[in-house]
């Protein structure tokens, strides 16, 4: 089972020697607004469901904060769209 760990703006997988394999980046704009900014999953990993994960990790931090979530970050955007239980705090910068 994969281990997630956390950095003050990221979550992410670590493997072998500290090599991340899988992360996503975000800051926070603000008291209510969560700005995710980059995700990466290692080639070895794709498929897998982990980028849809760190996702989700991000958008459970937004529901405990009560903030809303903007995305620059294509993937998760499209995460963010396509999944409609996360509608209460994405922000759709596009609309």
């Amino acid at each position: 089972m994969n281990e997630y760990k956390r950095k003050e703006n990221s979550f992410f997988l670590e493997g072998e020697m500290t090599q991340n394999l899988a992360q996503i980046d975000f800051h926070r704009e603000g008291m209510h607004t969560i700005v995710i900014d980059h995700t990466f999953v290692s080639d070895s990993l794709r498929g897998q469901g982990v980028g849809s994960h760190l996702v989700r990790m991000v958008v459970d931090e937004a529901r405990n904060e009560q903030a809303k979530i903007i995305s620059r970050c294509p993937y998760a955007t499209k995460v963010l769209l396509l999944n409609p239980t996360y509608q209460d705090v994405f922000f759709d910068e596009g609309s």
